[in-house]
């Protein structure tokens, strides 16, 4: 609850500069300027409803101060605050996904979330409503700096922005080349899947050819006596040629 004599520090001149730091503190996260605009108090004086400065201090401290807090007092049951959490995450070179945590002040009378997005420097914005707590942004240029604030609302009002969240998007983190990189794994492991194959058939039939034509003698059982085998290109008259099997030496 708010304690605090505003009639004693309005009586002390050396008080009304300590009135920016204490509005932007009693606004408690929530934008009160429906309620302020509606009980009178002036544009010049309305970012104190929502915790900013204002420019005409003495004017705004002395004249709207009591409705201010007024407002203050009535936002603090049911005005949300702000979302928690807000972050970024690049989807691809186009889009990227918004997420937040409901707030810590009433996040039970959050009806509706509003997000903000723009280049960073631009002087208009792109801006959704939305009721669950992520959105993801479509259109974006590569390599564009943005910002993304957010703030959560209801019949009653608004909660102040959140901080901004900066951020970009980079042809590099796009998700569409994992399927072309997964592809072409594939069709590498089935090419040498493949070669393999070819290359165990060509070895298996010359064997068999060279076993066909005598050429090549199995053995399953060391003889007591050297192999002998016949030269096939010998002269008639040369002599046979003996070979020990190095395989059971």
């Amino acid at each position: 609850a708010f304690s605090i004599d505003f009639d004693t520090m309005l009586r002390k001149p050396q008080c009304i500069p300590q009135f920016q730091q204490l509005m932007s503190c009693a606004s408690d996260g929530s934008d009160h300027r429906h309620c302020c605009s509606t009980g009178g108090v002036p544009g010049v004086c309305l970012n104190w409803c929502r915790g900013e400065q204002v420019e005409e201090t003495q004017t705004c401290a002395v004249e709207h101060s009591k409705t201010i807090i007024g407002c203050f007092h009535e936002g603090k049951k049911n005005l949300p605050g702000p979302p928690n959490n807000l972050k970024v995450v690049a989807i691809d070179e186009s889009s990227a996904v918004v997420t937040w945590d409901v707030p810590t002040k009433n996040p039970e009378d959050v009806e509706v979330y509003r997000v903000f997005w723009r280049p960073v420097g631009a002087k208009g914005s792109n801006k959704s409503d939305i009721v669950e707590n992520k959105i993801i942004l479509h259109d974006l240029e590569s390599d564009v700096d943005y910002e993304v604030v957010a703030k959560a609302g209801n019949g009653n009002g608004t909660s102040q922005l959140t901080k901004p969240i900066f951020f970009s998007v980079s042809p590099s983190l796009s998700v569409k080349q994992a399927p072309l990189q997964s592809d072409l794994s594939t069709a590498n492991t089935f090419a040498t899947v493949l070669t393999v194959f070819i290359i165990v058939a060509a070895i298996i039939s010359v064997i068999f050819l060279l076993h066909k034509k005598n050429l090549i003698v199995c053995i399953v059982k060391k003889p007591d006596s050297p192999i002998r085998i016949e030269n096939p290109f010998k002269k008639p008259d040369s002599p046979s040629v003996a070979f020990e099997n190095p395989f059971y030496a």
